[in-house]
């Protein structure tokens, strides 16, 4: 289900995020072995950091998008109508969609003409 909540990732796996920096607040992390090994990339440009060490910095990181997958199963109108409100949820939410991957599969023949 499409919802509010946001799950964090890893940056330096992808991994689901547990912690984040204790500094800045901004970067996300598995675990403690992964922020120690991010942690020569990410001490330039962490909002915690020294001004001196701030007028030195990386530029800044990237930033992370919300791409979203719907795979559906299109068995009669009342899937289609569903699917239909999936969707609106999904372009509804604040955070904006940078991709939508879509894969339908359409049984009997009328179907696919009403998507």
């Amino acid at each position: 289900s499409v919802g509010a909540v946001v799950e964090h990732v890893c940056a330096v796996c992808a991994e689901k995020a547990a912690s984040k920096c204790s500094r800045c607040q901004k970067v996300w992390y598995c675990g403690r072995a992964h922020q120690a090994e991010h942690w020569k990339t990410h001490k330039a440009t962490c909002a915690g950091s020294t001004p001196a060490a701030q007028e030195r910095a990386a530029p800044p990181e990237g930033e992370a998008c919300v791409v979203t997958f719907a795979v559906a199963n299109l068995d009669g109108p009342p899937s289609v109508s569903g699917f239909e409100r999936c969707l609106a949820s999904v372009m509804a939410q604040d955070t904006p969609v940078h991709a939508l991957f879509i894969s339908l599969h359409c049984p009997s023949q009328p179907l696919p003409e009403q998507v």
